[in-house]
Order: structure tokens, then sequence, then C-alpha cells
């Protein structure tokens, strides 16, 4: 699973906003927005961060993480964490989105006490079918 992304300008001017538009199929809408040497800030979906704000220049990289793994977002797919970006100047702009990946173990499946009572009966009925016809 997608539990963030980095993102990376490698051509072109830089970072100059980010905006997550909307919360997750699943409401995750909380996020951290990692920016190098100049420290992480609360990330909320709908609302621009403006990146200008902590560095005028504006970034070249940065991360945005604290994903929540039932989001269960695929990081092979590219439209799976939709971004706003903005950029210092026109222009041309080459950007990678990288996800970071948690390896999620499948949930354990185990039988309820109801299923095991049912399984209890359906044997003993049997045991007791099959000494009936002994007899």
């Amino acid at each position: 699973m997608a539990v963030g992304y980095d993102y990376a300008v490698t051509g072109g001017p830089l970072f100059s906003s980010v905006l997550i538009p909307a919360p997750l199929p699943q409401g995750d809408s909380d996020f951290l927005l990692e920016l190098g040497g100049f420290g992480n800030f609360p990330l909320v979906a709908g609302t621009p961060f403006d990146l200008l704000s902590v560095n005028p220049l504006g970034f070249s990289n940065f991360r945005i993480s604290g994903i929540d793994t039932n989001e269960l977002l695929d990081p092979t797919n590219p439209v799976a964490f939709v971004t706003g970006l903005e950029f210092t100047t026109a222009g041309t702009v080459n950007v990678t989105q990288t996800p970071i990946i948690q390896n999620v173990p499948d949930p354990v499946r185990t039988p309820e006490p109801s299923s095991l009572i049912g399984l209890g009966i359906l044997g003993g009925g049997l045991v007791v079918r099959r000494l009936a016809k002994r007899r």
C-alpha cells in the first residue's frame, strides 16, 4: 500500500503550492507535509499549502506522508493520490511522484465461534447417525 509520496522537480520551475483536493475514499484527510531542512507541517485535504511562506524560493522536492493504510492506495495507480501543484513561474516542468510503500499483511481469517459450534454439532450428528446404522 502507498502510505506517502515523494515529489521532485527534475527540470523547470520549483514547487510553490500543494493541495490535496478532497478527502480520500475512506475519509482520510490529514497528512504530513515534509519539507527537508525546513520542518514538517500538517496538510489537510481541501486546504492549499503555500510553500513560499516557508521558503520564498520554492522547493525542488517534498514528501507527503501519513496516508492511512485503510485507504488501500495502489502504488502502481498514478491517479490513486491526486495532488494539485503550483510552480514558482510559468513554463515546462518535469515532476516525479514516487510512492512510499508499506507492506500490509492480509488479515488472517479465523472462524467465528458460532461456525465452530455448527461444525461440532454437524460432526456429532454424523457420529450418532453412524452408530444408529450399526445397531
